[in-house]
């Protein structure tokens, strides 16, 4: 099937709200629908994405997986995108308007402290070092200002080109993180939406173009459609699924 190499993950993955929770407010913002949940949400999504063998951990996102290296001290069972599949090569990571997030009730913090734009520029640069051999990509709004090294700056494996341009969504808008409603983070529907690649040249002539911006559904299928049997995708810190439908969306309307 067109999704079979794309795998879900996420660091934290969204369980049933309690009725509190269903009260949380998000500054002066209002829900989207009322009583529509982050939880509810990702599993429609997850139903539909089913129906396309994306690969998921007993019909959840695999959690615990971390878009930043883990470290000697970290707690047990978190991992890496690469380690879902050691037999198989990562040859996609891509993440949604990465933001920091709490690790455990602890309040631990897996990889960067930074925020905003900092912790962008980290997560993007994490991600690079991770899939060394494949195309990185990640998605921000406008307004963060997020910095781009260049390619092989951290000597990775292979070359790649580095791209960033304007995001073309069919419905996708950034989630703000939480058990409770459905929040949009905060100027979101205002905010541009951007992506950045890294990519080998080899690949570039898998991007898609829609109304001058970067398609970014029918960009991921181009690159899954691509890969061989030994190879997949991971998308990071899925949250309630609406950046990954936006693969679904493509499909079924390119």
């Amino acid at each position: 099937m067109a999704l079979s190499k794309l795998v879900l993950s996420d660091f934290g993955i969204l369980r049933v709200p309690t009725s509190t929770s269903l009260e949380a407010t998000w500054g002066d913002l209002k829900p989207l629908h009322p009583r529509e949940t982050a939880y509810s949400r990702l599993c429609l999504n997850l139903e539909k994405m089913k129906l396309y063998d994306v690969c998921m951990d007993e019909g959840m996102p695999f959690n615990r997986v971390s878009g930043f290296p883990k470290l000697p001290e970290d707690e047990v069972g978190i991992r890496n995108p690469g380690e879902l599949f050691p037999e198989k090569k990562l040859k996609l990571l891509f993440w949604g308007a990465p933001h920091p997030k709490l690790a455990s009730d602890d309040d631990k913090i897996h990889g960067s402290k930074a925020t905003g734009h900092l912790y962008k520029t980290e997560a993007f640069e994490s991600m690079a070092w991770l899939c060394p051999m494949g195309v990185v990509a990640m998605t921000f709004g406008a307004k963060y200002c997020v910095e781009f090294y260049q390619p092989r700056y951290h000597h990775d494996a292979m070359n790649r080109v580095l791209l960033c341009g304007q995001m073309y969504a069919r419905e996708y808008i950034p989630m703000a993180s939480g058990s409770g409603l459905r929040f949009t983070v905060p100027d979101a529907i205002e905010d541009t939406h951007m992506v950045a690649f890294l990519i080998p040249p080899l690949q570039l002539g898998l991007l898609c173009w829609k109304e001058g911006q970067i398609d970014f559904g029918q960009t991921m299928l181009n690159i899954l459609q691509t890969m061989a049997e030994n190879e997949y995708g991971c998308a990071l810190g899925v949250y309630d699924g609406s950046l990954e439908m936006e693969l679904i969306k493509a499909l079924e309307n390119p």
